[in-house]
């Protein structure tokens, strides 16, 4: 389920009514994603009431139940988000809710990811599985204040220790789709800075972080220190340019010369960003620079680094470490191992391990030859045989129906089967009694049976099949440009090779450091996934399906 993100996200006009069929379909999907009642359903989504969608800036599509939003669909698929109206009304619904600290609300209304160490787990919330759509509230409030998707299932989070994100945040009280509606809340311990447990009031003008209290000394948030953290000026072009200039060389001075030569927008997001205050936004629109593409030419006429088209794309080639701007914020960097900062991995890719794969084909008998393959084939029709198994079967058919003695160089008699099932009419050794070559016979039987295509993969101690009946077609990798240097990368066809399409998209984009989509293949005959990779990776794609996947060079038709 992807996450839609409406942090910057505005409507695209008016809503407009949809059909009676969208506004039934609406209904019926209403009640899967909440896993409510019929009553419960009829109580937020009354059969007589108006039905509206306004489209959003982020390409969702927001549906409005008597001009209050109660579901949005991120995806354009009917993948169907409730908001915090239609929490806050249903009655009766069995939906997971996470639960976190008062605290910590004020981190997610900011747009972060809910992190597992905020959570807090009780008997109630104590099992989700990973990409499950959840409510997320606060302790000591039975309203939701978020929806989100689980980034990690339960065991996954226990396993790693509880660190890590434990749920991405599609929609929040107080964003634009809080905003399409009346604005209203559940109680007064709602606010747009922070959401407090029941019975308590969101006082006026309350500042976003407070002194934490001794039971959240156990988080990884210190709100308090946060609260003390130098303030910094970004609120013109010049300053918002001073602020980037500044990561920017914080972000040089950490990488090291191994880690190079890597992806301006890797750069950019796993050392510029990750070097900014906390207290700051880095927005480019808001500098002169506008775009990454001016920042990293400019940045390169100053001689602070070079860059080069590597297979399409710009990669910083050499920092210049003597440079003044370097120099001037060298004590504000702190060492990186090579290409790696705060948990982000740059550079080498994270280990995938290496895979084995075994392609054969083998042969399915149909009805009629399916005697000769004796008890085992009519006890299952659908068995799969290698050429030597066929080669034995039919030795063993000869021998036990006294037809010859079966072996290399003799020759069989022929009986009914044989004789009627593997030759034309008009052959002369068409009937009965003829004598012919065992090993001519069995390339005639060789050439009735259904010919298979069978990829088995060994991958990190698990073994892996898929059967196709004929042959395989390769994994195909293309990039299209989308003009002014910006491409798209595609791959299909990597079920044959027992790859997962979502597993796959989630390595991508830890692998890339590039959001990765997962589509239907176009067409009413395909019933494969398409993988769509931003950026231009075509051969790099091509070289890890070869040495961590397996697939074979020969399956893969990179399109480069």
């Amino acid at each position: 389920m992807g996450v839609p993100d409406f942090k910057k996200a505005t409507a695209k006009g008016a809503p407009s009514r949809i059909s009676g069929s969208d506004a039934k379909k609406l209904r019926a999907e209403a009640a899967k994603t909440l896993r409510a009642t019929d009553a419960a359903i009829d109580a937020i989504l009354p059969k007589t009431a108006v039905y509206e969608m306004v489209k959003m800036s982020n390409r969702a599509v927001v549906y409005l139940v008597d001009g209050q939003p109660m579901f949005f669909d991120g995806s354009g698929r009917w993948e169907l988000f409730p908001t915090v109206y239609a929490l806050w009304a249903v009655e009766s619904s069995t939906l997971t809710t996470v639960r976190t600290h008062s605290l910590v609300s004020p981190k997610v209304l900011g747009g972060a990811a809910l992190m597992l160490p905020g959570m807090v787990v009780s008997d109630d919330n104590s099992s989700w599985e990973s990409n499950e759509l959840v409510a997320v509230g606060v302790v000591g409030n039975d309203d939701a204040f978020a929806v989100g998707v689980m980034a990690c299932s339960s065991a996954e989070a226990t396993a790693n220790g509880m660190k890590g994100v434990g749920a991405e945040i599609a929609h929040m009280y107080g964003d634009a789709v809080w905003a399409l509606g009346d604005k209203s809340s559940p109680s007064k311990s709602f606010s747009l800075k922070r959401i407090y447990p029941s019975g308590e009031e969101a006082p006026q003008g309350e500042p976003i972080f407070e002194e934490a209290v001794p039971a959240m000394e156990s988080l990884t948030i210190d709100v308090a220190q946060e609260a003390e953290q130098e303030s910094f000026d970004v609120s013109t072009p010049a300053k918002m340019d001073a602020m980037i200039d500044r990561c920017f060389a914080i972000g040089a001075n950490k990488i090291t010369d191994d880690a190079l030569p890597i992806r301006c927008e890797n750069f950019f997001a796993n050392f510029v960003l990750p070097s900014r205050p906390d207290s700051v936004t880095l927005d480019l629109k808001h500098s002169t620079y506008k775009k990454q593409a001016k920042l990293f030419s400019v940045m390169e006429k100053k001689g602070v680094i070079k860059t080069k088209l590597i297979h399409k794309i710009e990669n910083v080639l050499t920092i210049n470490r003597e440079h003044e701007l370097l120099k001037k914020h060298a004590s504000a960097a702190e060492p990186a191992d090579a290409g790696q900062t705060a948990g982000e991995s740059v550079g080498p890719p994270p280990d995938l391990g290496t895979a084995e794969v075994d392609i054969k084909r083998v042969y399915r008998a149909s009805t009629m030859y399916r005697p000769i393959f004796g008890a085992q084939a009519l006890e299952n029709k659908d068995r799969l045989y290698s050429k030597s198994e066929c080669k034995k079967a039919l030795c063993e058919y000869v021998r036990s129906n006294g037809l010859g003695e079966g072996v290399a160089g003799s020759e069989v008699k022929l009986d009914t089967l044989l004789g009627k099932e593997l030759f034309a009419k008009k052959e002369e050794w068409y009937g009965t009694d003829s004598m012919y070559p065992i090993e001519d016979l069995f390339e005639r039987l060789m050439g009735k049976l259904q010919v298979h295509t069978a990829v088995r993969m060994h991958r990190n101690g698990e073994t892996l099949e898929y059967v196709k009946k004929g042959s395989i077609r390769p994994v195909v990798i293309k990039a299209e440009d989308r003009g002014r240097r910006k491409y798209i990368t595609k791959v299909s066809g990597i079920e044959t090779f027992c790859i997962k399409p979502d597993e796959f998209a989630d390595v991508l984009k830890k692998q890339f450091s590039a959001s990765v989509s997962v589509d239907d293949l176009p067409g009413k005959q395909e019933t494969g996934k398409e993988l769509s990779i931003q950026g231009h990776v075509v051969m790099q794609l091509a070289e890890l399906l070869h040495k961590n996947m397996g697939v074979p060079s020969k399956y893969i038709d990179a399109q480069n």
